[in-house]
């Protein structure tokens, strides 16, 4: 098929969105930008304005190309970035007065994330491979601490170095890393929000990068002694400016990242990789059917290795 780009006066196509994104701001731009280029792509175009054109005329299924681009995105990239995107192209229908019914819209392109719980200011691998670009071996232990783990950003700070196993269990090859954290210190005060044991998994770049980060230490020295969670907050936001991420788009809203958003990065990626939902939540804290303890911990980390532990790589 010959792609000729038609001139439509009517109506306000693709250019003329992106035109009045540029004035906004230069992220938004980009956000539609790519959307209608998947959008295009998914359904043998390159140009956007041909497809506009065909669903104008009747000629293209609305629900069907919206759903196609979704599918695609789904395949290639990541839910959050289908479900991101998805939203950006209904807002395009509604702008262009592409005719569709948004119930028909939600029904026939569904969001496609599968867990209510999994947010869409999840990071995506590749902008966490860019935070990591920009900090320090400090900054960079830390931020794969909470990806793998899940854990509030205070926490890490309670470790102690034998709290963590670099050797995993015998059985799985001495994978994954295990590192677990006492409900109560010595002098008896909470050392995370829940006030119960957490357990955790390393995956193997993660253990590699805080052997060579603590370098020599003993069993009593914490993990990241040197600093603190303060310090940590002022150089995460610092990275995260320095990356441009500070500013991204989720499938309802515009969301700001904060040190918070690994937490719901570690519940994304695990989630979206098969591993039980319930073992995921127990993992991070969060109440539900099942309790982290000595008898079930290593069958979460055994299919923790087989599951996730491929999805946590970022530095290779």
């Amino acid at each position: 098929m010959t792609q000729i780009s038609p001139i439509i006066t009517e109506n306000y196509g693709p250019h003329d969105w992106l035109a009045i994104a540029q004035t906004k701001s230069q992220s938004l731009y980009k956000v539609r930008q790519s959307a209608l280029a998947w959008w295009a792509k998914a359904n043998g175009f390159q140009d956007p304005e041909v497809l506009f054109a065909l669903l104008k005329r009747g000629e293209q299924d609305p629900y069907q190309a919206a759903k196609n681009m979704v599918d695609l995105l789904v395949k290639e990239r990541a839910k959050t970035t289908a479900a991101t995107y998805r939203s950006v192209i209904q807002t395009f229908y509604k702008f262009a007065d592409i005719p569709f019914k948004e119930e028909l819209f939600n029904l026939k392109v569904p969001v496609p994330i599968n867990e209510p719980s999994v947010d869409p200011e999840a990071l995506e691998p590749g902008e966490i491979r860019a935070l990591l670009q920009v900090l320090d071996k400090t900054w960079q232990a830390l931020v794969l601490f909470l990806v793998n783990t899940g854990w509030r950003v205070s926490e890490p700070f309670k470790i102690q170095m034998e709290e963590i196993n670099f050797e995993g269990w015998p059985d799985f090859g001495n994978r994954p890393g295990v590192v677990h954290i006492r409900a109560l210190n010595e002098q008896g005060e909470p050392t995370n929000k829940t006030r119960k044991k957490l357990w955790g998994f390393l995956s193997d770049e993660t253990v590699k990068l805080l052997r060579d980060f603590r370098g020599n230490y003993e069993p009593e020295d914490y993990l990241f002694a040197e600093t603190n969670s303060d310090k940590a907050y002022y150089h995460l936001m610092k990275g995260f400016q320095e990356a441009k991420l500070t500013k991204r788009y989720g499938y309802l809203n515009k969301f700001t990242v904060h040190p918070h958003t690994f937490r719901t990065t570690n519940l994304a990626l695990a989630k979206g990789s098969g591993y039980d939902p319930d073992y995921a939540d127990a993992l991070v804290g969060h109440a539900g059917k099942i309790k982290v303890s000595y008898q079930n911990v290593k069958k979460m980390a055994g299919e923790w290795l087989v599951k996730v532990e491929p999805n946590m790589r970022f530095l290779g």
